[in-house]
């Protein structure tokens, strides 16, 4: 237990200015979280930074890098409680802190995902996870609202995936399932050096499954209070936008970074101020059971 402790005061000294460490990696997610009530922004502004910690390590060039986050995800194994206290409003669920770390140790080497269900796993453990992090900031236990979190998570991953496959493809991570692609990997795709009709095809199938996550994710709103549900959900928007804007330009992800502009930015705020959300959502497929059990809503266990 003392190590364990040792430990977590070195990861909060580590995640430390955590507002300039949203501001500085989340344009899309920092412009929602102004909305957050301020008790909550300095929560969810530490969870943030713990996380953002956890990632940088995982894709940074530290040499160790692999060793220091089984060294962690060791420590959180050894946890006896469900809940694991990083400070009085940090206290966060010990399966989604070790989840996410199998998804940080599998990015380490070569990454290729096979299936679609191997694909969402892997969002779950990076992203989907989030939200169930997100919930336990927020002091909500209702299984319901965890499992539309967990999915609102896979999607905002789905869309980060569809944007970065040439920067990824590039330091040798493809999670382009490849029986979308007859067998051939995003790696090999990119490395043809222009957007090729089987790669947008899969970057568009990338977004059409967002689009049934987000939507999932989205239903989970109405278990939030009313201004963290107003934030989250900003957010969902803002980032999905990210995909929109990809679609917009023909689903080139070797050489264009899609974004959200501050335009549409302010556009999404302006209609979610007026109350005329659900124009946001008419484009969005419901959501359908996939044939994996990963999309069902009893599929998680906390």
């Amino acid at each position: 237990m003392d190590t364990l402790q040792l430990s977590l005061k070195q990861l909060r000294g580590e995640a430390i200015d955590a507002k300039h460490s949203i501001a500085k990696h989340s344009k899309s997610f920092n412009w929602a979280a102004r909305f957050f009530s301020a008790e909550l922004s300095q929560s969810v502004s530490k969870l943030y930074a713990l996380c953002r910690y956890l990632d940088d390590l995982a894709d940074g060039d530290d040499p160790s890098r692999t060793q220091k986050l089984r060294t962690i995800k060791s420590l959180f194994d050894q946890h006896q409680e469900t809940k694991i206290t990083f400070d009085p409003d940090l206290v966060l669920s010990k399966r989604a802190l070790q989840d996410m770390l199998e998804g940080f140790l599998f990015d380490q080497g070569h990454v290729a995902i096979e299936h679609e269900k191997d694909l969402i796993q892997y969002c779950y453990q990076v992203a989907g996870t989030v939200g169930i992090l997100m919930c336990d900031v927020m002091r909500i236990n209702n299984e319901q609202a965890l499992h539309h979190a967990v999915h609102l998570g896979i999607a905002l991953q789905l869309t980060n995936i569809a944007r970065d496959v040439g920067e990824d493809a590039s330091i040798g991570r493809c999670y382009i399932p490849k029986d979308w692609t007859d067998q051939l990997s995003a790696c090999e795709l990119v490395q043809r050096k222009t957007p090729t009709s089987e790669l947008a095809t899969a970057s568009k199938r990338l977004l059409t499954l967002a689009d049934h996550y987000y939507k999932s994710g989205l239903f989970g709103i109405a278990y939030l209070p009313p201004r963290a549900g107003f934030a989250i959900q900003l957010a969902a928007h803002v980032y999905r936008d990210i995909g929109r804007d990809l679609q917009r330009h023909r689903y080139n992800n070797l050489s264009y970074r899609a974004h959200s502009s501050l335009t549409r930015k302010l556009w999404l705020t302006l209609v979610m101020l007026s109350g005329r959300e659900e124009r946001l959502l008419q484009n969005i497929p419901e959501p359908t059971k996939s044939n994996y059990p990963l999309f069902q809503l009893n599929s998680y266990a906390y």
